[in-house]
């Protein structure tokens, strides 16, 4: 078949043939005609030169071009239509045009609009210059080939819910510059065709956008030999921006001898593509996500995945022998059930993820090359020890570059490693490296990437312990040194130097596990409190009355800084808080001998941020617990006279907290708490001496606080679950305070009285504040038995007001410290 495929004809017809001939503009069938023979649009001879003419067929007319049987020429009896440099509408319900045998379209335009129909018997050709064809808006066209052949371009574009039927569709053209170009636009927009041939001659372009379809019974074949292209485009054309997609169906899509492409630049984010695929052509995603889910077993060529696109495997032969290229911003994901091979090479600048969401295990196989420009790979996988099941790659032949990889954990509860998870294996030349990318936590573990070493150089694998550093090679032992004779005894030879041990190999703990024990901890302690916080006591002797005062409304306001380290010294915990709580007597009873209980409420807002780095991997990882309390207290207090005096001090209140955990690259926890804490307190004040208008005075004290604030056990979003210990945490307290009581001489009469002190406590909590990841306990460290110091005074400014202030520092092992300060006054009314 020659490059004039099925448009060759000839004009023999004269006037004294059955022919109609439309040779000016304007020209209307607006009722029913039944022509013979030829109908020229465009001419007003069969050799005359093209008149740019117009023919409208209207208002439900339908006209019929068919043979005139009693005219004897070949050439002009048949029913044709022929349309030069001109314009042939059928337009409106109703409307028809049917041709018996041929419909040729010459450097003009074939509009089918607003429900009508086009029927051809044979064939529609479009041919020589700028041939268009268009059905819109419901219409149909109905023929048994549809062949578009064009010197320059020749388009159809069907659109509007428009339906195109042909038995065979031939798309060619006669300049290796151009192409003859088809597109299905729009939803139930549809070519339906039983075989079709792009670039059966020349270059073809098929677009499917914005739902269209293309269905084909049998085969679409591509670029039939040597020298010819043909792409097939799903959305927008590469040069323009993507479009919604359109779908095409067939039985199979054959790459033959020329240059095949299939592109995909559309805007969904679900795209399904079915059709199998044969033959050597390309496949290049431009935009959108694409899902791939034909087996295209018999494929071969490249596989380009741009930038701005994703492609989701679903087949384990969807990518056939192809050449797979990953550009940067580009997507692949093996989303097959089985093993999966690239049969090729694979560049991959973008990123690869091995396995869907919720599934892990599956090995990836790459036959050929394996070349990276910071590429990414993800791997899913249940993290613990060595025998984890997780994903892998294996390059049988040789790697170049640089990879980043990901691993995200599902569900696994992270365990001691001794050699590694092997992950990556390499059975080529290795010229590059697989760095780290984001944190990889199961439980309390961070796990890190490390390659192999010796006989496993390539490989790389996971690890959830610090490797040590290798110690020196030991230092052989010298030979003995004869003892010659009769010479003296030689000088002993020296002992060599003691090998040193390597250092042992430990877990990498996450500094999250930092942050939750953080948490548990100042949930429990943020509002205890003791006698002197809270009262801030100065007696003071009232002359008219014959008593002493109390004050019955307080305030105190606290800030503090503390410092800790988990038991293993992976961890450090630095934290400020600060709390504010409220308090007023409500019943006071005074008894004989100086005997007063007083009973009060009082409730309380706090909150502590803290920050826990890790000293081996260098991530980070922030906490936050805000709160409230409310409860009540109780104090007995004897003897408040010149000489001793002595007090019980009781109270309970319920803490309610809302707490968050914030890892570095990783997604925030958020949880709540809630509890009791309650304290009893005694001490024994007296008097060791006095001088001028200051009295010196010693107390030491005793008590015993309960911690009970309690956290349900959360599943972070990873899947490692979290429980919290430490409730339950009874702190004992032993001290004793030193203060004088006085005023200067300015002050006599004034009411005012200074109390300067200073205090020494210890410490002892029964129980360490911890938290439990898994199977993986970390805990706090050194505040256990702590030693603190506190300094300050209390100031009676009058008979009614009083203030206090003090700082004071808790200092334990393992570099414990707590920081606090605090301000407070009182008003009794």
């Amino acid at each position: 078949m020659n490059k004039k495929l099925l448009a060759l004809f000839v004009l023999s017809a004269t006037q004294a043939h059955a022919v109609t001939y439309i040779d000016t503009l304007g020209n209307e069938y607006n009722s029913d005609k039944n022509l013979l023979g030829w109908l020229y649009v465009g001419r007003d001879s069969p050799y005359g030169t093209p008149k740019p003419s117009s023919l409208k067929i209207t208002n439900g007319a339908t006209v019929s071009v068919n043979s005139d049987p009693a005219d004897s020429s070949f050439s002009t009896r048949k029913g044709n239509v022929s349309i030069a440099s001109s314009n042939l509408t059928v337009e409106g319900t109703g409307s028809a045009l049917n041709v018996e045998d041929m419909l040729y379209v010459g450097d003009s335009q074939l509009k089918v609009d607003n429900r009508a129909i086009l029927a051809v018997g044979s064939q529609v050709v479009s041919q020589y210059n700028n041939a268009h064809i268009f059905v819109s808006n419901n219409s149909k066209l109905n023929t048994n080939a549809l062949v578009l052949n064009a010197d320059t371009n020749s388009t159809m574009l069907v659109s509007g819910g428009s339906e195109v039927i042909a038995s065979t569709l031939y798309m060619s053209s006669n300049d290796d510059y151009k192409s003859s170009y088809i597109k299905i636009d729009g939803t139930d927009s549809r070519l339906n065709v039983s075989k079709a041939y792009l670039g059966y001659i020349g270059n073809a372009s098929l677009v499917v956008s914005n739902g269209g379809e293309v269905n084909a019974r049998n085969e679409i074949e591509l670029a039939n030999s040597s020298g010819q292209n043909a792409i097939i485009t799903i959305g927008g054309l590469d040069d323009s921006a993507p479009e919604a997609p359109g779908y095409v169906n067939a039985s199979e899509i054959v790459f033959k001898s020329g240059t095949g492409e299939i592109k995909f630049n559309h805007t969904s984010d679900n795209y399904d593509f079915s059709t199998p695929i044969s033959g050597m052509g390309d496949l290049t995603f431009i935009n959108g996500t694409t899902n791939l889910t034909g087996d295209n077993k018999s494929m071969s060529g490249n596989v380009n995945v741009g930038g701005g696109s994703s492609l989701n495997v679903l087949n384990d032969n969807a990518l056939g022998d192809s050449s797979v290229t990953i550009a940067s911003g580009g997507q692949l994901a093996l989303l097959t059930a089985n093993d999966f091979k690239f049969n090729n090479n694979l560049v991959n600048n973008g990123a690869i993820i091995l396995s869907d969401q919720n599934t892990y295990g599956k090995l990836v196989t790459v036959s050929g090359n394996y070349s990276s420009n910071n590429g990414t790979l993800v791997f899913n996988g249940a993290l613990a020890d060595d025998n984890t099941v997780i994903d892998k790659l294996l390059i049988k032949g040789n790697y170049d570059g640089t990879t980043n990889v990901a691993v995200n954990n599902i569900g696994g509860i992270g365990a001691d490693t001794l050699n590694g998870i092997d992950i990556i294996s390499i059975e080529g030349n290795v010229n590059g490296s697989f760095k780290q990318a984001g944190r990889i936590v199961a439980g309390a573990y961070d796990y890190s990437l490390v390659r192999g070493e010796g006989a496993n150089e390539n490989h790389w694998y996971l690890t959830s312990q610090k490797q040590p550093i290798p110690g020196p090679d030991p230092v052989p032992t010298p030979e003995p040194t004869p003892t010659p004779e009769p010479t003296p005894t030689p000088e002993p030879t020296p002992t060599p130097e003691p090998t040193p041990m390597p250092e042992p190999s430990f877990n990498i703990l996450r500094p999250e596990a930092g942050s939750y024990v953080a948490n548990n901890y100042f949930s429990n302690t943020m509002f205890l409190n003791d006698f002197q916080d809270r009262s801030g006591e100065v007696k003071y002797f009232d002359p008219i009355s014959g008593t002493y005062k109390f004050s019955s409304l307080w305030m105190r306001q606290e800030g503090g800084h503390n410092r800790f380290n988990d038991s293993t010294g992976q961890l450090k915990t630095q934290s400020n808080r600060y709390v504010l709580q409220l308090g007023g007597d409500l019943l006071k009873w005074v008894g004989r001998d100086d005997e007063s209980i007083r009973i009060g409420i009082m409730g309380g807002y706090g909150y502590n941020r803290s920050r826990t780095h890790s000293s081996i991997t260098d991530y980070s990882s922030k906490a936050s617990v805000n709160g409230y309390s409310a409860g009540l207290y109780a104090t007995w207090i004897k003897g408040y006279d010149e000489k001793s005096w002595s007090y019980v001090d009781v109270w309970s209140q319920y803490s309610w907290f809302d707490n968050s955990v914030k890892g570095e690259q990783i997604s925030e926890e958020s949880y709540s708490s809630k509890g009791f804490t309650g304290s009893i307190e005694g001490g024994y004040t007296y008097k060791v001496g006095e001088s001028g208008r200051t009295s010196y005075w010693l107390q030491p004290v005793a008590q015993l606080a309960l911690m009970d604030v309690r956290t349900k056990n959360i599943n972070e979003k990873n899947g490692t679950s979290v429980s919290f210990n430490g409730s339950g945490n009874i702190m004992s307290r032993l001290g004793v305070r030193a203060y004088a009581n006085g005023h200067n001489k300015i002050d006599d009469n004034s009411g005012r009285i200074f109390e300067p002190y200073v205090e020494v406590n210890y410490i002892h909590n029964t129980k360490d504040f911890s938290v439990k990841m898994n199977n993986e306990t970390v805990s706090q460290s050194g505040a256990r038995n702590a030693f603190e110091a506190k300094m300050g005074v209390n100031g009676q400014l009058s008979e009614n007001t009083n203030v206090w202030m003090n700082v004071s520092q808790q200092i334990g092992s393992n570099s414990f410290s707590d920081t606090q300060a605090t301000l407070g006054i009182k008003y009794a009314f």
